[in-house]
Protein backbone atom coordinates (compact mmCIF):
# COMPACT_ATOMS: atom_id res chain seq x y z
CA UNK A 1 0.00 0.00 0.00
CA UNK A 2 1.10 3.57 -0.61
CA UNK A 3 2.17 5.99 2.06
CA UNK A 4 -0.62 8.07 3.70
CA UNK A 5 -0.82 11.67 2.63
CA UNK A 6 0.39 13.98 5.37
CA UNK A 7 -2.08 16.68 6.32
CA UNK A 8 -1.16 20.28 5.67
CA UNK A 9 -1.38 22.33 8.86
CA UNK A 10 -2.00 26.09 8.94
CA UNK A 11 0.93 27.88 7.42
CA UNK A 12 1.30 25.41 4.56
CA UNK A 13 4.13 23.22 5.92
CA UNK A 14 3.80 19.46 5.66
CA UNK A 15 3.22 17.68 8.94
CA UNK A 16 6.01 15.30 9.89
CA UNK A 17 5.32 11.59 9.39
CA UNK A 18 3.24 10.16 12.22
CA UNK A 19 1.94 13.53 13.39
CA UNK A 20 -1.75 13.55 14.46
CA UNK A 21 -4.32 14.98 12.04
CA UNK A 22 -5.40 18.47 13.15
CA UNK A 23 -9.08 19.21 13.75
CA UNK A 24 -11.09 20.51 10.78
CA UNK A 25 -11.05 24.26 10.45
CA UNK A 26 -14.44 26.09 10.48
CA UNK A 27 -14.41 28.65 7.67
CA UNK A 28 -17.77 30.45 8.44
CA UNK A 29 -18.89 33.90 9.57
CA UNK A 30 -21.35 34.85 12.26
CA UNK A 31 -24.86 35.73 11.04
CA UNK A 32 -25.33 39.43 10.38
CA UNK A 33 -29.12 39.22 10.94
CA UNK A 34 -30.53 37.96 14.21
CA UNK A 35 -34.13 36.79 14.67
CA UNK A 36 -36.14 37.04 17.88
CA UNK A 37 -36.98 33.69 19.39
CA UNK A 38 -38.88 34.88 22.44
CA UNK A 39 -41.86 37.24 22.55
CA UNK A 40 -42.41 36.97 18.77
CA UNK A 41 -45.37 38.97 17.42
CA UNK A 42 -48.20 37.02 15.67
CA UNK A 43 -47.72 36.64 11.88
CA UNK A 44 -50.88 38.61 11.02
CA UNK A 45 -51.87 42.27 11.24
CA UNK A 46 -55.59 41.40 11.43
CA UNK A 47 -56.88 41.08 14.96
CA UNK A 48 -60.46 39.79 15.28
CA UNK A 49 -62.39 41.29 18.16
CA UNK A 50 -65.59 40.04 19.77
CA UNK A 51 -67.56 42.55 17.65
CA UNK A 52 -66.19 41.36 14.29
CA UNK A 53 -68.04 38.87 12.11
CA UNK A 54 -67.37 37.19 8.80
CA UNK A 55 -69.83 37.79 5.96
CA UNK A 56 -69.68 34.86 3.50
CA UNK A 57 -71.67 35.39 0.30
CA UNK A 58 -72.06 33.75 -3.10
CA UNK A 59 -73.95 34.32 -6.34
CA UNK A 60 -74.10 30.92 -7.95
CA UNK A 61 -75.53 29.34 -11.13
CA UNK A 62 -74.72 25.63 -10.69
CA UNK A 63 -76.89 23.21 -8.72
CA UNK A 64 -75.64 21.19 -5.77
CA UNK A 65 -72.78 23.45 -4.64
CA UNK A 66 -71.74 23.68 -1.00
CA UNK A 67 -69.23 26.44 -0.34
CA UNK A 68 -66.78 25.58 2.44
CA UNK A 69 -64.76 28.28 4.20
CA UNK A 70 -61.95 27.40 6.62
CA UNK A 71 -59.86 29.73 8.72
CA UNK A 72 -56.88 29.50 11.08
CA UNK A 73 -56.86 31.82 14.09
CA UNK A 74 -54.27 32.38 16.77
CA UNK A 75 -56.05 32.87 20.08
CA UNK A 76 -54.84 35.27 22.77
CA UNK A 77 -53.33 32.22 24.51
CA UNK A 78 -51.14 31.55 21.47
CA UNK A 79 -53.07 28.41 20.49
CA UNK A 80 -53.88 28.09 16.78
CA UNK A 81 -57.42 26.82 16.08
CA UNK A 82 -59.31 26.00 12.89
CA UNK A 83 -62.85 27.17 12.24
CA UNK A 84 -65.05 26.02 9.36
CA UNK A 85 -68.35 27.26 7.93
CA UNK A 86 -70.59 26.05 5.09
CA UNK A 87 -72.85 28.02 2.75
CA UNK A 88 -75.31 26.30 0.40
CA UNK A 89 -76.11 28.95 -2.23
CA UNK A 90 -79.11 28.85 -4.53
CA UNK A 91 -78.49 28.16 -8.23
CA UNK A 92 -80.50 31.16 -9.52
CA UNK A 93 -77.64 33.66 -9.16
CA UNK A 94 -79.41 35.42 -6.30
CA UNK A 95 -77.32 36.57 -3.34
CA UNK A 96 -76.90 33.85 -0.71
CA UNK A 97 -75.01 34.61 2.49
CA UNK A 98 -74.31 33.67 6.07
CA UNK A 99 -72.88 35.79 8.90
CA UNK A 100 -70.66 33.86 11.28
CA UNK A 101 -68.92 34.47 14.56
CA UNK A 102 -65.17 34.02 14.84
CA UNK A 103 -63.00 33.45 17.87
CA UNK A 104 -61.14 36.45 19.21
CA UNK A 105 -57.54 36.51 18.09
CA UNK A 106 -55.31 36.95 15.07
CA UNK A 107 -56.72 35.75 11.73
CA UNK A 108 -53.92 33.86 10.01
CA UNK A 109 -55.58 32.73 6.77
CA UNK A 110 -58.85 31.84 5.02
CA UNK A 111 -59.66 29.47 2.16
CA UNK A 112 -62.97 29.06 0.31
CA UNK A 113 -63.73 26.30 -2.14
CA UNK A 114 -66.77 24.49 -3.58
CA UNK A 115 -67.56 21.04 -2.26
CA UNK A 116 -70.03 18.30 -3.31
CA UNK A 117 -70.53 19.62 -6.86
CA UNK A 118 -68.26 20.93 -9.60
CA UNK A 119 -68.06 24.69 -10.08
CA UNK A 120 -66.19 26.36 -12.92
CA UNK A 121 -65.01 29.91 -13.39
CA UNK A 122 -68.01 32.10 -14.07
CA UNK A 123 -70.44 30.11 -11.89
CA UNK A 124 -69.94 30.73 -8.16
CA UNK A 125 -68.79 34.26 -7.33
CA UNK A 126 -67.76 34.42 -3.67
CA UNK A 127 -66.92 37.23 -1.25
CA UNK A 128 -65.40 37.08 2.23
CA UNK A 129 -65.92 40.36 4.07
CA UNK A 130 -65.19 41.38 7.64
CA UNK A 131 -68.18 43.24 9.07
CA UNK A 132 -69.69 44.77 12.17
CA UNK A 133 -73.39 44.41 12.90
CA UNK A 134 -75.97 41.86 11.75
CA UNK A 135 -78.01 41.03 8.66
CA UNK A 136 -80.07 44.23 8.81
CA UNK A 137 -77.29 46.68 9.62
CA UNK A 138 -74.14 45.34 7.98
CA UNK A 139 -71.12 47.64 8.06
CA UNK A 140 -68.24 46.30 6.00
CA UNK A 141 -64.82 46.99 7.50
CA UNK A 142 -62.53 44.94 5.23
CA UNK A 143 -62.94 42.90 2.07
CA UNK A 144 -60.68 39.91 2.49
CA UNK A 145 -61.28 37.96 -0.72
CA UNK A 146 -63.51 38.19 -3.79
CA UNK A 147 -63.54 35.98 -6.86
CA UNK A 148 -64.88 32.76 -8.33
CA UNK A 149 -64.67 29.68 -6.14
CA UNK A 150 -63.58 26.96 -8.54
CA UNK A 151 -63.30 23.24 -8.02
CA UNK A 152 -59.64 22.37 -7.56
CA UNK A 153 -58.55 25.94 -6.79
CA UNK A 154 -59.34 27.75 -3.54
CA UNK A 155 -60.10 31.41 -3.03
CA UNK A 156 -57.58 32.54 -0.40
CA UNK A 157 -56.66 35.28 2.06
CA UNK A 158 -54.02 36.63 2.41
CA UNK A 159 -51.89 36.69 -0.75
CA UNK A 160 -54.92 36.13 -2.99
CA UNK A 161 -56.39 38.61 -5.46
CA UNK A 162 -59.70 40.46 -5.30
CA UNK A 163 -61.60 40.48 -8.58
CA UNK A 164 -64.97 41.51 -9.99
CA UNK A 165 -67.41 38.95 -11.44
CA UNK A 166 -66.74 40.07 -15.03
CA UNK A 167 -62.94 40.06 -14.78
CA UNK A 168 -61.31 37.41 -16.95
CA UNK A 169 -63.09 34.64 -18.81
CA UNK A 170 -66.53 33.26 -18.05
CA UNK A 171 -68.01 29.78 -18.23
CA UNK A 172 -68.79 28.36 -21.68
CA UNK A 173 -72.37 27.12 -21.97
CA UNK A 174 -74.24 25.24 -24.69
CA UNK A 175 -77.92 26.06 -24.19
CA UNK A 176 -80.95 24.40 -25.73
CA UNK A 177 -83.56 27.14 -25.84
CA UNK A 178 -87.33 27.07 -25.64
CA UNK A 179 -89.29 25.50 -28.49
CA UNK A 180 -91.89 28.09 -29.55
CA UNK A 181 -95.40 27.16 -30.59
CA UNK A 182 -96.36 27.16 -34.27
CA UNK A 183 -96.72 30.70 -35.56
CA UNK A 184 -94.50 32.13 -32.79
CA UNK A 185 -90.96 33.48 -32.90
CA UNK A 186 -87.86 32.34 -31.03
CA UNK A 187 -87.18 34.52 -27.97
CA UNK A 188 -84.27 33.84 -25.60
CA UNK A 189 -83.61 36.26 -22.72
CA UNK A 190 -80.42 36.73 -20.71
CA UNK A 191 -81.37 35.52 -17.21
CA UNK A 192 -81.49 37.71 -14.14
CA UNK A 193 -78.07 37.80 -12.50
CA UNK A 194 -76.20 36.70 -15.64
CA UNK A 195 -74.17 38.43 -18.30
CA UNK A 196 -73.71 36.80 -21.71
CA UNK A 197 -71.50 37.07 -24.74
CA UNK A 198 -73.21 35.30 -27.63
CA UNK A 199 -70.78 33.14 -29.59
CA UNK A 200 -73.12 31.14 -31.83
CA UNK A 201 -76.84 30.68 -32.55
CA UNK A 202 -78.65 28.03 -34.61
CA UNK A 203 -82.40 27.64 -35.22
CA UNK A 204 -84.51 26.06 -37.95
CA UNK A 205 -87.88 27.12 -39.35
CA UNK A 206 -90.25 24.87 -41.30
CA UNK A 207 -92.78 26.72 -43.39
CA UNK A 208 -96.39 25.57 -43.63
CA UNK A 209 -98.25 25.03 -46.89
CA UNK A 210 -99.62 28.57 -46.79
CA UNK A 211 -98.44 30.51 -49.87
CA UNK A 212 -96.19 33.35 -48.75
CA UNK A 213 -92.58 34.47 -49.05
CA UNK A 214 -91.13 34.54 -45.54
CA UNK A 215 -87.99 36.46 -44.59
CA UNK A 216 -86.43 35.15 -41.34
CA UNK A 217 -84.29 37.66 -39.42
CA UNK A 218 -82.13 37.48 -36.29
CA UNK A 219 -82.31 40.34 -33.77
CA UNK A 220 -80.41 41.21 -30.58
CA UNK A 221 -82.05 43.89 -28.44
CA UNK A 222 -82.19 45.18 -24.86
CA UNK A 223 -85.88 44.33 -24.60
CA UNK A 224 -86.91 47.48 -26.47
CA UNK A 225 -84.25 48.80 -28.82
CA UNK A 226 -82.55 46.64 -31.46
CA UNK A 227 -78.75 46.56 -31.33
CA UNK A 228 -78.29 44.05 -34.17
CA UNK A 229 -80.43 42.80 -37.07
CA UNK A 230 -79.49 40.43 -39.90
CA UNK A 231 -81.70 38.75 -42.49
CA UNK A 232 -81.18 35.44 -44.28
CA UNK A 233 -80.52 35.54 -48.01
CA UNK A 234 -82.76 32.55 -48.79
CA UNK A 235 -86.41 33.11 -49.63
CA UNK A 236 -88.52 30.78 -47.55
CA UNK A 237 -91.56 29.58 -49.50
CA UNK A 238 -94.44 27.25 -48.67
CA UNK A 239 -93.29 23.87 -47.27
CA UNK A 240 -89.69 25.09 -47.28
CA UNK A 241 -87.01 24.79 -44.58
CA UNK A 242 -84.35 27.30 -43.61
CA UNK A 243 -81.71 26.79 -40.92
CA UNK A 244 -80.46 30.08 -39.56
CA UNK A 245 -76.93 29.92 -38.17
CA UNK A 246 -75.00 32.86 -36.75
CA UNK A 247 -71.49 32.93 -35.34
CA UNK A 248 -68.54 35.23 -34.75
CA UNK A 249 -65.85 35.82 -37.32
CA UNK A 250 -67.57 34.69 -40.55
CA UNK A 251 -68.77 36.36 -43.71
CA UNK A 252 -72.38 35.81 -44.80
CA UNK A 253 -72.57 32.41 -46.49
CA UNK A 254 -75.23 30.19 -48.00
CA UNK A 255 -74.98 26.40 -48.12
CA UNK A 256 -77.23 24.04 -50.04
CA UNK A 257 -77.46 20.59 -48.48
CA UNK A 258 -80.56 18.61 -47.56
CA UNK A 259 -81.89 21.87 -46.13
CA UNK A 260 -80.88 25.45 -46.87
CA UNK A 261 -78.57 27.00 -44.26
CA UNK A 262 -77.79 30.69 -43.97
CA UNK A 263 -74.69 31.59 -41.93
CA UNK A 264 -74.83 35.12 -40.55
CA UNK A 265 -71.97 37.02 -38.89
CA UNK A 266 -72.54 37.99 -35.25
CA UNK A 267 -71.20 41.39 -34.16
CA UNK A 268 -68.32 41.73 -31.73
CA UNK A 269 -70.72 43.20 -29.19
CA UNK A 270 -70.05 43.98 -25.56
CA UNK A 271 -71.56 41.54 -23.09
CA UNK A 272 -75.35 41.29 -23.03
CA UNK A 273 -76.91 42.37 -19.74
CA UNK A 274 -79.83 40.73 -17.92
CA UNK A 275 -83.06 41.21 -19.88
CA UNK A 276 -81.37 41.47 -23.29
CA UNK A 277 -82.90 39.17 -25.90
CA UNK A 278 -81.79 37.04 -28.84
CA UNK A 279 -84.84 36.54 -31.05
CA UNK A 280 -86.12 35.90 -34.53
CA UNK A 281 -88.47 38.21 -36.42
CA UNK A 282 -89.91 36.68 -39.58
CA UNK A 283 -91.59 38.88 -42.16
CA UNK A 284 -94.81 37.21 -43.38
CA UNK A 285 -94.69 34.52 -40.70
CA UNK A 286 -97.74 32.27 -41.12
CA UNK A 287 -99.81 30.68 -38.36
CA UNK A 288 -98.59 27.19 -39.27
CA UNK A 289 -94.90 28.06 -39.63
CA UNK A 290 -92.81 26.39 -36.96
CA UNK A 291 -89.51 27.49 -35.47
CA UNK A 292 -87.69 24.72 -33.60
CA UNK A 293 -85.87 25.09 -30.27
CA UNK A 294 -82.71 27.17 -30.82
CA UNK A 295 -79.20 26.20 -29.79
CA UNK A 296 -77.04 28.91 -28.27
CA UNK A 297 -73.38 28.89 -27.33
CA UNK A 298 -72.55 31.63 -24.84
CA UNK A 299 -69.85 32.76 -22.45
CA UNK A 300 -71.49 33.56 -19.12
CA UNK A 301 -70.52 35.58 -16.05
CA UNK A 302 -72.32 36.44 -12.83
CA UNK A 303 -73.76 39.94 -13.14
CA UNK A 304 -72.25 42.30 -10.52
Amino acid sequence: MGQPINPVPPGGALAPPGAPTPSALIHTRANEVLFAQDGVQPPSPLYITRDDRLFISARNSVAGVTLLVRGRLMLASGEVVIQQWALVPTSDRALSFIIVEMAEGYLLNLVAFPSVSTARRGQCFTQLVLIRGGATNVEATAQLAAGYAVTGSALIWPYGTNSNPTDGGGVMRAILGTDPAAGAEVVETVPTGARWRLLAFVAQIIASAAPATREPRLIIDDGVTSAFLAAVSNALLANGIVQLSATLGVNPQQFTVSNVTDVLPLPEMPMLLPGWRILTSTINLQAGDNWGAPNLYVEEWIEP
